[in-house]
């Protein structure tokens, strides 16, 4: 019974075959018998014929097909990544949802993923994890490149979303409380190719890893913009690729980073040596140095790069309690407003309670901390001290903060400190300082 089957789907699927057998047989033994005429036996013929190339042209049109999707699996072999793996609009909330330790995210001017994401947000920083995001800079030159880039908004409409943002980021700050110390944000003079949101990109566990990358394109609207989401599991090269790009983005940034610790944990001596180990002239810089007397200390001197000689600022009196020469700190204050009106990075030791006696340098500390273009790299002292303004700067959200500890983290805290100091020189050198206008 199988067998007829399997000839019964055979002549079904070869149908002209087989009407073209049936025929010729047919025509062959009626006219080896006489029993039709010539002419009918031609017809006969000339039908076989017919049905024979009818077979021809579908075996044809039936290879090419077959041909067409050869061509098309080898094209996909050759390069895997085709349309389907492409979306458009994909919410980013899922992605921050689903992170552990901490997000990373490249954007724009930042005012849609923080206010739609604000709760995802935070909830990860409730989780203990950490946010990093770079925004681009919402400045003249940088507005005006992104407008002209951008299919629906101008650059008035780019500067606002930009304040907008900033907005959002401050309620954030303000929701989140303490946790907001282990939000980061940082900016760039230029838009960027590809937005993202990168999730967990150091987990141990390959499949917690996952990215969001879309194109920003040239003068596509946004619901055109193609995305796509990365696996760490499934596709590691691309993923790393993604997690790369958006690293070496929060490096060559604009920023401020705290290296705080306890009194005489070594801050000054670390940033001494960071210095030290910088080709002079690309940025400036304030050392304040304790001096002592035997084992007590006696007050503070400061060295800058525009004088090397050290110069008292701080003399301890016998109870305790410190005179505080402001004439001093006056003209670092100037010598540091000069340097950031020159688009250099900024080197401080330290921000502390001696010098922030002087309210012209606690407003140019916090104009440094509000201005999106100034890059920052300063000390603070880990200390219970009831100082709101030294307590506001480490939950500001451009400050990120490395905390030394003696004997165990020096050379961990050097590295990222070296390598923050190198992209900002970098940046400000390479780039001329009226995109930060």
């Amino acid at each position: 019974m199988n067998k007829i089957r399997q000839l019964l789907r055979w002549a079904w699927a070869n149908l002209d075959a087989t009407l073209a057998f049936l025929a010729a047989l047919v025509s062959t033994v009626l006219g080896a018998t006489g029993t039709v005429s010539t002419d009918t036996l031609l017809a006969s013929t000339l039908a076989v014929l017919t049905i024979l190339a009818i077979g021809q042209i579908r075996a044809r049109s039936f290879g090419d097909a077959v041909k067409k999707q050869v061509d098309l699996l080898a094209l996909q072999a050759e390069a895997p990544i085709n349309d389907s793996q492409f979306c458009h609009g994909t919410d980013e909330r899922n992605l921050i949802s689903s992170a552990s330790h901490e997000v990373w995210m490249i954007q724009e001017t930042g005012n849609l993923i923080s206010e739609v994401a604000k709760k995802e947000l935070l909830g990860l920083l409730s989780r203990g994890g950490h946010v990093r995001a770079v925004l681009t800079a919402p400045v003249e030159a940088t507005a005006r490149l992104m407008a002209l880039r951008n299919a629906n908004l101008d650059h008035d409409a780019i500067i606002g979303r930009s304040q907008l943002a900033a907005a959002h980021l401050r309620d954030l700050v303000r929701e989140a409380g303490g946790a907001s110390e282990r939000l980061t944000v940082r900016y760039i003079p230029y838009p960027v190719s590809l937005t993202m949101v990168v999730a967990d990109p150091q987990s141990s566990v390959l499949s917690t890893r996952k990215a969001l990358a879309r194109f920003a394109g040239f003068r596509v609207p946004f619901a055109d913009k193609p995305d796509i989401t990365v696996s760490g599991a499934v596709a590691p090269v691309l993923f790393k690729y993604v997690a790369g790009e958006a690293r070496r983005h929060y490096l060559y940034s604009s920023k401020v980073v705290v290296l705080t610790g306890k009194p005489r944990s070594g801050k000054t001596t670390l940033l001494r040596e960071l210095v030290d180990g910088c080709s002079a002239g690309g940025f400036y810089y304030a050392l304040s140095m304790a001096q002592w007397d035997g084992k007590e200390r006696a007050g503070f001197e400061v060295v800058t790069a525009r004088s090397e000689t050290p110069e008292t600022f701080a003399t301890r009196k016998p109870e305790g309690s410190y005179d505080f020469q402001e004439s001093v700190w006056e003209r670092v204050t100037v010598e540091i407003t000069a340097a950031l009106e020159a688009g250099l990075p900024v080197v401080l030791d330290e921000i502390g309670p001696i010098q922030l006696r002087l309210a012209v340098y606690q407003k140019l500390v916090r104009r440094m901390l509000d201005d999106p273009t100034v890059t920052l790299i300063a000390t603070v002292a880990h200390t219970s001290s009831a100082d709101a303004f030294l307590n506001e700067i480490f939950t500001h959200p451009r400050v990120s903060t490395l905390f030394l500890e003696p004997g165990q983290n020096e050379t961990e805290v050097k590295t990222v400190l070296g390598e923050e100091m190198d992209a900002s020189l970098t940046l400000s050198g390479k780039l001329p300082k009226s995109l930060w206008r």
